[in-house]
């Protein structure tokens, strides 16, 4: 519950109230059990989405021809 903590924690904005009302949406369909920081700058993280969706789709087989 760090995530949440945090957007409580940032004076209140529009964003904020908007992340809040994301986060509780995610999570009333069961999407936000276990969320992937990811970096499209820097790269980082990717290889974690990799791996969870190769778990989710294919049993943790990696169907990758490299």
């Amino acid at each position: 519950m760090e995530l949440d903590a945090a957007i409580h924690d940032e004076m209140p904005t529009l964003r904020n109230q908007l992340n809040i009302e994301f986060l509780s949406a995610l999570r009333s369909f069961g999407a936000g059990q276990k969320l992937l920081p990811a970096s499209s700058t820097y790269g980082s993280g990717m290889e974690d989405i990799y791996n969870s969706v190769q778990q989710i789709y294919y049993g943790g087989e990696d169907l990758s021809r490299d």
